[in-house]
């Protein structure tokens, strides 16, 4: 007996079809590709980094274990429920060795790409355009946090699920069975139980599936209610769900008002998009230049090597991969802006973090990357095929090599300059951890340690620029429970009031001595 097709899906009419997927030989073969640039990018330095800031007071609150840790989480994070367990099973899994922290955030880089791969190409059918954009994703460098702060894995995995979700519900509307649509739901739902950043992508996704409808010939009116109704309202659903446990549920258990901010004002907001573009325009600029001079004065030879090689791969590829369908600008113009407002919309509505290119803060960048590595890789698209208008194909293939070459170099020696930051950064909060820890060792009358003339900041990358993060590592370097620390306290204000227990301790001198003492 035959199996009964798959009832109808309302979206189901030619004009919001997607494009099919790719083949299992293209697929494998981006695979591979996205792999070897999480590599080159990422892979170069993963093994050097080490713990930054929160990193410290994360490890700290789980040091317990598994139990005590998720009843740790459960104070300090319950409007994100899937962190709660999250982060006590990675600590069960790897302890206080940052190496195993860094390669999972490779890894989830990764799927990211190849989630956005497949997206991106289930919207214009060019695994060349797709390829290109998942690879520039990975190598823009407007958010370095994401990529080398152990605490971004939580974000990471946020993002690919609401990927995931995306690619489902497309699928969704074309088979029509309400499992697929159960399970976008159900990962977009996980993806808030984990962080918020990319919640609003997904009412993007819906303004592309009415402008890619009126685009194939159906009605603004029409498109717009069947997008509204079936590409908008279960996201939403899901979405208001997500945000009455956080603003409603959570404050009624714990007694207390929501933890993250949601003051804003029409000015706040503006300045949150303002700096987004900066990130996208001059700040980038900026950048580029600074890895630039990198590659001459810190890159060693075996990475200029690579660099080339890399250079011309990204070339070759950008140029060689088949072209399955033309663009449809009006879509991919429409596509682009939304998602590049619904990417910083949540940090408009809070009224917390606004977008910066190094240090933590670059984390608000993370969604933004991928609009940004999408608007470049139709920017090479529409050039190569203007350079075919007043030329042969092969004029078309070398612009699109130049441009997809040249930006993959530029950005990679920016990541590369970047990761160098953090790496240095890391490992001078160990130096000081460990300086201090060796001191206060067998002296239970030093009570609260203060940090002075340390570096705050190295080229942007945090070093200890709050208390929390120097208390938690003296902490754990110590077992001492009762031991605190601060950073950068004014030492004549210590002196003219003076604690039992506190001493002050001089990165520059490696001295450890009371406030009475001469500074």
């Amino acid at each position: 007996m035959k199996a009964k097709p798959a009832p109808p899906s309302p979206l189901r009419p030619p004009s919001d079809r997607s494009e099919p997927y790719p083949s299992a030989r293209d697929l494998l073969r981006a695979a591979a590709a996205l792999a070897a640039v999480c590599l080159v990018a990422f892979g170069v330095h993963a093994s050097r980094l080490g713990f930054s800031l929160d990193d410290w007071t994360m490890l700290e609150r789980l040091r317990g274990g598994w139990s005590d840790g998720v009843r740790a989480m459960a104070q300090v994070s319950l409007e994100r429920p899937g962190a709660i367990v999250l982060w006590p099973t990675l600590y069960a899994w790897f302890g206080i060795d940052s190496t195993p922290y860094h390669w999972l955030l490779v890894a989830q880089d990764f799927s990211a790409a190849l989630l956005f791969y497949l997206y991106a190409g289930r919207w214009f059918g060019l695994q060349r355009l797709a390829l290109v954009a998942a690879s520039l994703a990975l190598l823009t460098p407007i958010a370095p946090s994401t990529h080398h702060w152990a605490m971004s894995v939580s974000q990471q995995a946020a993002f690919s699920l609401v990927l995931g979700s995306m690619l489902l519900h497309l699928h969704w509307l074309e088979d029509g069975r309400p499992r697929f649509l159960a399970g976008a739901m159900a990962l977009y739902g996980a993806s808030l139980t984990l962080y918020e950043a990319a919640i609003f992508l997904p009412f993007a996704h819906a303004c592309g599936l009415a402008v890619r409808a009126t685009a194939r010939g159906a009605s603004a009116r029409e498109a717009a209610k069947r997008a509204a109704v079936y590409g908008l309202a279960p996201f939403a659903a899901v979405a208001a769900a997500a945000l009455g446990w956080q603003r409603l549920v959570c404050p009624w258990i714990l007694g207390r008002p929501p933890s993250k901010g949601t003051g804003t004002s029409a000015g706040w907001i503006l300045l949150v998009y303002r700096d987004a573009l900066e990130s996208y325009t001059s700040e980038l600029w900026w950048e580029l230049g600074i890895g630039w001079k990198a590659l001459t004065k810190q890159f060693g030879g075996w990475m200029h090597a690579l660099l080339a090689a890399f250079t011309l791969g990204s070339a070759v590829a950008g140029a060689a991969v088949k072209q399955r369908a033309p663009v449809n600008w009006r879509v991919a113009a429409s596509l682009l802006a939304a998602a590049f407002l619904a990417a910083y919309l949540p940090f408009g509505l809070s009224g917390a973090y606004r977008p910066q290119v190094v240090g933590i803060l670059s984390r608000v960048n993370h969604t933004g990357a991928f609009a940004l590595a999408l608007g470049l890789a139709l920017a090479c698209e529409f050039l190569g095929a203007a350079a075919a208008r007043f030329g042969s194909a092969a004029l078309e293939r070398g612009t699109r090599a130049l441009l997809v070459g040249s930006i993959a170099a530029s950005f990679t020696c920016t990541t590369w300059y970047f990761a160098m930051t953090w790496v240095a950064a890391d490992a001078t909060q160990l130096d000081i951890i460990n300086k201090v820890a060796a001191q206060v060792r067998g002296r239970p009358e030093v009570k609260t340690v203060v940090l002075l003339n340390a570096p705050q900041r190295i080229q942007g990358a945090e070093v200890f620029t709050a208390h929390w993060g120097f208390a938690s590592g003296l902490r754990l370097a110590t077992g001492r429970a009762d031991l605190n620390g601060d950073v950068f306290i004014d030492v004549d204000r210590i002196k003219r009031h003076p604690r039992a227990g506190l001493y002050l301790y001089d990165y520059a001198s490696g001295r450890l001595a009371t406030p009475d003492i001469s500074w």
